[in-house]
């Protein structure tokens, strides 16, 4: 399955997120892979795959944020 992001935390950033929640990093890890999981399922459900939602922010990231009150 694509993912639904590219930026994988890196290791500077993982530390201070597992600093400020109180865990080690490899638990920052388990909970975003829960997070992705549960995201994945829910999209599914719905009828829609990681390359739409892909686009879709490649889409919103080319265009102002000003723009984005189009969608909703």
């Amino acid at each position: 399955m694509p993912r639904l992001y590219e930026n994988d935390l890196d290791g500077a950033e993982l530390a201070e997120i597992a600093a400020a929640l109180g865990c080690s990093k490899p638990r920052v890890k388990q909970i975003e892979k829960r997070a992705l999981q549960k995201l994945r399922k829910a999209l599914e459900a719905r009828g829609i795959d990681a390359e739409t939602v892909a686009r879709y922010l490649a889409d919103c990231d080319a265009r102002s944020p000003a723009d984005w009150s189009e969608d909703i």
